[in-house]
């Protein structure tokens, strides 16, 4: 059985009540730059972004292996995921909508 966190728009209508599904998401670990984009988390986005260049310069100018990157790149993509409906819920709550 799923479990979501419901949360009312600051304009109080009905059509925009978001559910948020709570737990671990796919699609944040398979999408995770394209999946915070899709759900307008704009910060979060900008440092998974930031976060994925740095690895990727480093990696270019051999202050990495190739292979401890491509772990710190999934490590950073499986805390995402296990985070990312919280941290939406937290950018619903930012922008004016309250826990039902």
């Amino acid at each position: 059985m799923k479990i979501y966190t419901v949360l009312e728009p600051p304009d109080g209508k009905s059509e925009r009540v978001a559910f948020v599904p709570e737990g671990f998401s796919w699609g944040a670990l398979m999408f995770g730059l394209l999946w915070a984009l899709w759900h307008r988390m704009w910060v979060v986005a900008l440092l998974l972004f930031v976060l994925s260049a740095t690895l990727s310069i480093a990696t270019n100018l051999e202050w990495l292996g190739a292979g401890l990157a491509a772990l710190l790149h999934f490590g950073i993509g499986l805390i995402f995921a296990f985070e990312a409906r919280r941290l939406q819920v937290s950018s619903l709550e930012r922008i004016g909508f309250r826990s039902a």
